[in-house]
Parts: C-alpha cells; sequence; structure tokens
C-alpha cells in the first residue's frame, strides 16, 4: 500500500483518466500524497499526462480570457507579450 491511499504501487492508477473523468481534486491530492514515488515509472507517465492536461487547459482558458479582455477593449501595457506560447523546449528537463 501507498501512503494509505488503497492502492500498491504494483497496481497501475488511471491518474490521467480520472482526471479527465473529473476527479480533479482527488487526483492531484493522490499524486501529492505520493510525493518522489511519481518520479519513477509506473507513475511518471500518467502524472505527466496529468500535467500535461493541466497546461493543455489552462492554455485554453489563458486564451478565452485574453480574448475577451481584447473584446472588451482592455488594452495590455504591451499588447505584443500578453499573451504568447512557450518556446518548444519549455517542458524539457535540463
Amino acid at each position: 500500500m501507498v501512503g494509505g491511499l488503497g492502492f500498491s504501487m504494483t497496481q497501475p492508477r488511471k491518474f490521467h483518466d480520472r482526471y479527465q473523468a473529473g476527479q480533479h481534486v482527488a487526483v492531484w491530492q493522490e499524486l501529492i500524497a505520493l510525493g518522489e514515488a511519481v518520479r519513477d515509472e509506473p507513475l511518471r507517465s500518467d502524472a505527466t499526462a496529468v500535467c500535461k492536461e493541466i497546461i493543455r487547459r489552462a492554455q485554453i482558458n489563458l486564451r478565452i480570457l485574453h480574448g475577451r479582455l481584447v473584446e472588451l477593449g482592455y488594452e495590455f501595457a504591451e499588447p505584443e507579450v500578453a499573451l504568447v506560447d512557450a518556446a518548444d523546449d519549455a517542458g524539457q528537463e535540463g
């Protein structure tokens, strides 16, 4: 059993599937409770998929927010950098 969460490291969890199904808080709490164990397989790939999904959703929300502010006439101090995509290597480990 891992951290009293009711599952073992040999039983791969589907954190990403559960996150997409709406169990956002529970999934995040379980991943945090696993601590350093999420850095190793079999958890690493699944935890990384959850993080990528969080970033994908944040990107969508930021684009919506930016668009709505522009529609409302908000003037950004530096419009050319108000919303920019991350560099291609932004998520890579150094």
